[in-house]
């Protein structure tokens, strides 16, 4: 079989983690048509730059920097639909969302990562009315 797995890749080293002081010292690029002599590292995609929760949000480029910041941090305490087998689990204390929906905006990362199968939150909806 030569199908190789994510696993492999970071045992060949074809793949790595950086952390922020390594990040400091290294010439990262998007796009592998940007890579020059020295460029050290290509991004795996270019949507993976913000991260999981930051990725959620529709159209972050928008919205001023912190309200991404606290969407991301109230993201991560969201709770929603925990599992397909949530009613058959035997777990003692649950939270879920009574009536989680589907976003009416989704992102590209929504999409891979299933999310819209598992929603945690509401749309909310709006009435403007003119009274004269």
């Amino acid at each position: 079989d030569n199908c190789r797995t994510f696993t492999d890749f970071l045992k060949e080293g074809l793949i790595e983690y950086l952390d922020v002081n390594e990040e400091n010292d290294s010439m990262i690029v998007l796009y592998e048509r940007a890579i020059q002599p020295q460029t050290t590292h290509l991004e795996i995609d270019p949507l993976t730059v913000m991260g999981a929760c930051a990725g959620l949000i529709p159209n972050p480029h928008h919205n001023q920097s912190p309200r991404n910041t606290y969407q991301c941090a109230m993201g991560k305490q969201a709770i929603g639909a925990i599992a397909y087998n949530q009613l058959q689990r035997m777990d003692t204390l649950l939270y879920l969302l009574v009536y989680p929906q589907r976003p009416l905006a989704q992102t590209k990362t929504i999409e891979l990562i299933n999310f819209h199968k598992l929603p945690a939150g509401q749309n909310a909806i709006v009435a403007v009315m003119s009274y004269s």
